[in-house]
């Protein structure tokens, strides 16, 4: 059985991630969905897990705070109450939730000493002690909030208010049945513009909760780039808006990052090969030793030619054409070979670039 049930939407996995991490490292047992064994049946385990946890952290954003199931789950924890609310957008909780104490860790960067964090884990432990935590009351009926303060937030204005309040205490009085069925008629309607003020009020909730299409391209556009540029774009287009608190944490993340790339590289060069005058006794010992100086100087161009380049490698050719060989005496001799040298290898290019996590 888990100590802590975590409640989030899945786009917000990456921010959820480190809260499920330290609160691991307090000492918590904690489950959340990346928790599903492969080929466990998926609604009955998180069913499961919420019916035995000790306490449900629902974590509010710009998206979980329109995500039916997220509201369920946290409905589940503020019916216990056991729910611990926090908050990692600038955004308000849904209705029916606006008036528990929601933790805020919008700028919390993994510091377990920070208030914030010390706070969001003390409310966790007093639940798991058993402690009564201060829920949101059950709505207060019609007679308990007073009818004319309704029919004044519904704006039907206050001599309308007023006069069907006295109406509404005259009314057990009153014999005129056509009375008193007219009242009741006056009381639904009051009702249904109660029911239609909410609905509305809370169709405006939800659409302010909730970024502009434009909005969410450019966060998203930010977010597959990964770069500097990209996220201050975005803060400066939207300096109010839903993800400025995860804009600022990519930023602080951002580092230059070094990539390197190969290029084929390959240059041709003339060499002449000659043998030590004097040493040979014949022609065909002479022309050895010239072919031999005419590698090895092709090798020694090769290093000179490709400083820098990794995997150097040198072929050698002659030039078509018979050597040069003059004798030098009866039995002494020197030749000479023109070599064509080809000088090949992998030039490293690189290059810096920014990242932000």
């Amino acid at each position: 059985m888990a100590d802590v049930f975590i409640s989030y939407k899945k786009e917000d996995r990456e921010r959820v991630g480190p809260i499920v991490a330290a609160l691991r490292e307090e000492g918590f047992a904690v489950w959340w969905d990346q928790d599903i064994e492969p080929g466990a049946p998926w609604d009955e385990t998180i069913a499961q897990q919420i019916e035995s946890a000790r306490c449900i952290v629902v974590v509010w954003s710009s998206l979980s705070v329109t995500a039916p199931w997220v509201k369920e789950e946290a409905g589940h924890g503020k019916a216990r109450a056991i729910l611990v609310p926090v908050r990692i957008h600038d955004v308000d909780p849904p209705l029916g939730f606006g008036l528990i104490q929601t933790a805020d860790l919008r700028l919390w960067k993994g510091d377990r000493g920070q208030k914030p964090w010390q706070d969001f884990t003390n409310t966790i432990k007093r639940i798991l002690r058993g402690e009564i935590i201060a829920q949101l009351a059950a709505p207060m009926r019609h007679k308990q909030m007073g009818l004319p303060i309704w029919l004044a937030l519904l704006g039907i204005g206050a001599a309308a208010a007023i006069a069907l309040a006295i109406a509404l205490l005259r009314a057990p009085n009153a014999a005129d049945a056509d009375a008193q069925r007219e009242l009741a008629k006056r009381v639904q309607n009051v009702e249904q513009q109660a029911s239609q003020a909410q609905t509305q009020a809370q169709t405006r909730a939800q659409a302010q909760a909730a970024p502009s299409a434009e909005e969410q391209g450019a966060w998203e556009a930010a977010l597959l780039a990964k770069t500097r540029a990209r996220y201050q774009a975005y803060l400066t287009a939207f300096p109010s808006g839903h993800f400025v608190p995860d804009a600022k944490a990519k930023l602080a993340s951002c580092r230059t990052q070094q990539q390197t790339r190969y290029e084929p590289f390959e240059q041709k060069a003339n060499v002449l090969g000659v043998s030590i005058a004097g040493s040979f006794g014949s022609r065909e010992e002479a022309l050895l030793s010239a072919r031999d100086q005419g590698r090895l100087r092709a090798e020694e161009r090769c290093a000179a030619l490709a400083e820098g380049i990794e995997d150097v490698r040198t072929a050698s050719q002659p030039v078509l054409g018979p050597p040069l060989c003059q004798p030098l005496g009866p039995t002494q001799f020197t030749c000479s070979q023109q070599f064509w040298v080809t000088c090949t290898g992998r030039k490293p290019i690189i290059s810096t670039s920014e990242v932000c996590d």
